[in-house]
């Protein structure tokens, strides 16, 4: 059997999977920005849509859509860094 052709159907599932390197949040992609309510800033992603909001009060985020846990990691870090706790 040839699995070298264009129509093998089982190829893609043979690969190995991507890196982590690969799967790295490009936080570019990203919009950060401060809502009219004191303390509370915005995760957009790049078509606008509120991802998540971060409370300066708290420290927690609390995520809107489903993201991948290393970038949910990754963009929880910058926020904190970025905007401390008050």
């Amino acid at each position: 059997m040839d699995l070298s052709g264009p129509g093998a159907a089982g190829q893609r599932a043979l690969k190995k999977p991507a890196s982590g390197k690969d799967r790295n949040t490009r936080l570019h992609l990203y919009r950060f920005h401060r809502t009219r309510t004191p303390g509370i800033i915005e995760v957009l992603n790049e078509q606008m849509y509120v991802m998540a909001e971060y409370s300066q009060r708290t420290g927690l985020v609390k995520w809107q859509r489903v993201v991948l846990a290393s970038q949910r990691d990754q963009v929880e870090r910058w926020l904190e860094a970025h905007y401390p706790r008050d």
